[in-house]
């Protein structure tokens, strides 16, 4: 049986890596950890080691159309179709909670919230399963430098760990049908969350 391909963008830290160690624990995969900076990517070496021939690690930049076309042609070469997984997103739902100065990541949210619905809507003749995920307050680095300007505990005592956030993005991928997730904003347990 062939495996099931991942590409997870922004793996080497926080809810992406978290990610990755959830898909490279299971059976039957090969997960392509997709980082800006190979030379950063030291936990993803250390994960690939402990799970030989399933995690690939490959250069993804934003923007650097020919970088990333070379990487999807690494990809190709080693297996076709995958599941796309980009941890670089979030949930606006409660932003009136958080102080002045988030303008950019909350515009930045929407328009990934965006991108995800006109996926589904767009391909639909493809059979494109997209949806956003909210994953809630994570602890990662991003959160903790966060706590300067804000009390993380007052926008949710619920802070779980990127590990935790990761297997369960995983598990809502790996079920996810486009009759019940397509085109849908869900939180990391599956509940749909308000746009």
């Amino acid at each position: 049986m062939a495996p099931v391909v991942y590409l997870v963008s922004g793996a080497n830290r926080g809810i992406g890596l978290g990610i990755v160690a959830a898909l490279v624990a299971r059976d039957d995969v090969a997960v392509f950890a997709g980082v800006r900076d190979l030379s950063s990517a030291d936990a993803l070496k250390d994960l690939g080691a402990q799970h030989p021939g399933k995690l690939h690690v490959v250069q993804l930049v934003s923007a650097d159309k020919p970088n990333n076309e070379r990487a999807i042609s690494e990809i190709k070469d080693k297996h076709r179709g995958s599941h796309i997984i980009s941890s670089i997103a979030g949930s606006i739902a409660r932003g009136t909670e958080v102080p002045l100065g988030f303008l950019p990541y909350g515009m930045s949210n929407a328009a990934v919230n965006y991108l995800s619905k006109r996926l589904h809507v767009e391909y639909a003749s493809d059979g494109l399963v997209s949806f956003s995920i909210a994953p809630g307050p994570v602890m990662t680095d991003l959160f903790t430098g966060a706590g300067a300007l804000i009390d993380s505990k007052s926008v949710s005592p619920d802070v779980l760990s990127a590990d935790e956030v990761g297997r369960r993005i995983a598990k809502l991928v790996e079920e996810a049908k486009r009759d019940d997730a397509g085109g849908q904003f869900l939180d990391h347990s599956g509940k749909k969350c308000q746009w």
